[in-house]
């Protein structure tokens, strides 16, 4: 079995970057070496701050939950105010009347979209995103949730798989890629995207093509 890592110390740097990986495996082990969901088999990872969960990967309670118990839980798990976590997110939900009903029973992207404005309530210094940003059935949402993303994680650690090539290439400058055991930054991004093993940059463009990314401004 090939070694994700090998013997290499690295600490990654504030701002913002595409993850990406010559093995998507290799990028999703980081991933959860990162979340702490698998240890290392040799050395050690010093975490320094509060780390998000994954966004896009099972969220830390059950489908059978509310909305309103999820919001709930996320607020005692992360401690922050029950209240005020349940106004900002009835605030910007884009179906608050759901939030009274099992999530199980909400459509994929309803669920996806409560999520997403959940992590933005605690103050995390590290984001990982393993998601997409852009929903292409709703710009106006893209537009809000992209204004109050970049507001919340300026000055902080963000990770982005590139699920979306055109957006990825928006915020990020550069890459943290993952590559013959070794982890690093590289600075050219387009480099790091054509070799990222996650998805085509032809099928993300046609994934994108109804989603008017012009109209985003950071």
């Amino acid at each position: 079995m090939k070694r994700v890592l090998t013997s290499q110390s690295f600490e990654f740097p504030i701002g913002y970057f595409a993850l990406t990986a010559e093995n998507r495996l290799f990028s999703r082990a980081l991933i959860e070496l990162i979340c702490r969901k698998i240890a290392p088999q040799s050395g050690h990872i010093i975490r320094r701050g509060r780390i998000s969960w994954p966004l896009g990967h099972a969220a830390p309670f059950s489908a059978v939950v509310t909305g309103k118990q999820a919001v709930s839980h996320i607020s005692v798990l992360y401690g922050v105010s029950r209240q005020q976590t349940f106004k900002f997110v009835k605030e910007n939900f884009s179906h608050p009347e759901l939030l009274h009903t099992p999530m199980q029973k909400w459509q994929a992207r309803d669920r996806s979209e409560l999520l997403l404005w959940l992590a933005l309530v605690p103050d995390f210094d590290v984001m990982i995103v393993d998601t997409s940003l852009v929903f292409t059935h709703s710009t106006s949402f893209s537009k809000r949730y992209l204004e109050l993303f970049m507001e919340k994680t300026r000055g902080k650690t963000v990770l982005i798989s590139p699920n979306q090539a055109r957006f990825t290439k928006l915020i990020c400058k550069s890459a943290i890629h993952v590559s013959e055991g070794k982890i690093s930054v590289n600075a050219d991004l387009e480099w790091a995207l054509k070799n990222n093993n996650l998805v085509t940059l032809q099928k993300e463009l046609a994934q994108e093509e109804d989603t008017n990314l012009d109209t985003l401004e950071f």
